[in-house]
């Protein structure tokens, strides 16, 4: 017998996201052609087209399908080296500026005045849209059966109607062209609206691409790595002050230093990335 789920009510009143369609992106030169995105709602950034309008606007594009990518700044560094990750990236239908490192980049060299769409902002309001909360309307794709429990409460006490068979634990992804049939042939047979993918950064752009050009349908596929985690404890608690003010990669360092200390330190390399490439693809 499924669990009831109550209408609790959120933490914030529901709010409905803008109507907005957003267009089509410019395809890599050997693909179909496509009208090219306009400047009011997009940059080009390294190659890929960054959405800069606001939350709302991200959030109603991500509730009409396709790939929606929030990639960190360590993982824009493999860009340049990582075919199968550019490729994810450049193909998505949507990428938000969740790197205030790179926003920073970009608004000084530009010079510009790109605002940062936090991921973890996005993903707080997508909470809220009345079709995500429906039952069987989204599937969560988690690290790790303990991050799968530990989601699931808090998302049911949120009043998020997911089962534990509306989840799935994902395997250890090898670098490369990254393949997964199973999960693959469990969306064609569910076919929920929604993807949330929350596995690590890298990874998660290359699963979402693979399900973005096989799955039989085109649900939103919302590559939000850890910010779920964020949220209901399986990672460090990021206060809404600090994710404003761009520090969310402090609270992570001081979490697990051993771990993220380095992966940050790396991101600074791109700076030297931006300043060679610009809007370009670091190829």
């Amino acid at each position: 017998m499924p669990t009831y789920c109550p209408p609790i009510a959120p933490e914030q009143p529901l709010a409905s996201a803008k109507k907005f369609s957003p267009p089509e992106p410019e395809s890599l030169p050997a693909e179909r052609s496509r009208e090219p995105r306009p400047r009011s709602l997009y940059r080009k950034i390294l190659g890929v087209h960054f959405f800069v309008g606001d939350t709302a606007q991200a959030v109603a594009a991500g509730m009409a399908g396709g790939l929606v990518v929030a990639p960190a700044a360590p993982s824009l560094l493999s860009l340049r080296d990582d075919r199968n990750y550019r490729e994810a990236l450049v193909e998505s239908d949507m990428a938000i500026t969740d790197s205030g490192f790179m926003v920073l980049l970009w608004n000084t060299l530009a010079p510009d005045n790109i605002p940062r769409l936090s991921g973890l902002e996005y993903l707080k309001l997508l909470l809220l849209q009345p079709d995500f909360r429906k039952p069987n309307a989204t599937f969560w794709v988690m690290p790790s059966a303990e991050s799968r429990d530990r989601n699931l409460q808090w998302l049911q006490q949120r009043g998020v109607c997911v089962e534990e068979e509306n989840c799935y634990v994902a395997p250890q992804y090898s670098a490369g062209t990254l393949r997964d049939d199973a999960l693959l042939k469990v969306l064609n047979a569910r076919r929920p609206a929604h993807v949330i993918i929350g596995v690590g950064g890298g990874a998660q752009e290359r699963l979402g691409y693979f399900l973005k050009q096989n799955c039989d349908y085109r649900p939103g596929i919302h590559c939000i790595g850890a910010a779920i985690g964020f949220l209901t404890g399986d990672q460090v608690a990021i206060p809404d002050w600090a994710d404003r003010c761009r520090l969310g990669w402090l609270f992570r360092c001081v979490s697990e230093p051993g771990r993220f200390v380095p992966r940050y330190a790396k991101a600074f390399g791109l700076a030297a990335m931006m300043w060679r490439y610009r809007d370009e693809l670091p190829v």
